[in-house]
């Protein structure tokens, strides 16, 4: 007696990348920060959430999803945060049928909620000061790599790159301060309210 059987077997990307979240603009409405979040590499097709800082679901726009020729998705969605809000946001991609998931978690300052939105050059600078956070994570993450050697020099090396991570870090963080102070002086001039927020 034949019998046949079935499975499905699901094969995961490991090509799925940590989600990116980069500030869209600023909803003059509500009084909000727009924020975009993008993964790319996925397979299955993944979904997006965007959780507040206590882990609440935010209502958030529709998520775009493309499938590239190597049958990989990307996944991409915007979110209206308020300042009711806690200012801590996490965008996460996850595939349930593998258990997969990656999340990324960002502060936005609550300087953000206090500009007047009819300014261009506020999201000029906030898009600035948000370019210069993804390069100090991507920085971390380089020499996190370099920590995880498996040789004889590994401390010596470990030791160096620790050392090289706080200088780049400082200065990252100190490049922000700046254009975040320029920014703010920018927005006193034009608009002398702004000093009395």
């Amino acid at each position: 007696m034949n019998k046949e059987a079935f499975v499905e077997l699901v094969v995961a990307s490991d090509a799925a990348t940590s989600p990116v979240i980069s500030l869209s603009g600023i909803d003059k409405n509500r009084a909000g920060v727009v924020l975009q979040c993008e993964s790319a590499g996925w397979y299955p097709e993944p979904e997006l959430l965007w959780l507040d800082g206590e882990g609440n679901l935010l209502s958030a726009g529709p998520t775009e999803t493309l499938r590239g020729p190597d049958d990989l998705y990307t996944v991409s969605s915007r979110v209206t945060v308020e300042k009711r809000h806690s200012n801590n946001i996490t965008c996460r991609v996850q595939q349930k049928k593998i258990s997969q998931s990656r999340e990324t978690h960002r502060h936005v300052p609550e300087d953000f909620f206090e500009v007047p939105s009819s300014s261009p050059s506020v999201i000029i600078g906030l898009a600035m000061i948000n370019s210069k956070l993804e390069k100090a994570e991507f920085i971390q993450k380089r020499m996190q790599t370099f920590l995880t050697l498996d040789s004889k020099d590994s401390e010596s090396i470990s030791q160096h790159t620790e050392l090289q991570l706080e200088k780049n870090t400082g200065i990252i963080n100190q490049q922000v301060k700046e254009e975040s102070e320029k920014l703010k002086n920018h927005l006193e001039k034009k608009n002398p309210e702004v000093g009395l927020l």
